[in-house]
């Protein structure tokens, strides 16, 4: 794997408890899946990846309705488990 910044972080990155959930293009051509694995395992309050097919580093401004129902989803967790 190529260096990512985050890799540096690691530590303080597993102690984070908050809810996380990778939203992630197969086709990124500067952050491949793996990085998104890594992430998985290693933030402690992952909620898991949701593979985009076929999706580049900007899916996200093609497809700002996919983002945000991964973010609600996300919340409606969190909310359904704070109660």
């Amino acid at each position: 794997m190529a260096t990512n910044p985050l890799v540096a972080i690691r530590d303080d990155l597993k102690q984070w408890k908050g809810p996380a959930r990778m939203v992630w293009g197969t086709n990124d051509p500067l952050f491949g899946v793996q990085w998104a694995e890594w992430l998985d395992r290693t933030l402690t309050g992952s909620r898991g990846i949701r593979r985009i097919e076929g999706a580049n580093l900007f899916f996200p401004e093609e497809m700002p309705e996919l983002l945000a129902e991964e973010a609600q989803r996300l919340w409606q967790e969190k909310a359904a488990t704070s109660s």
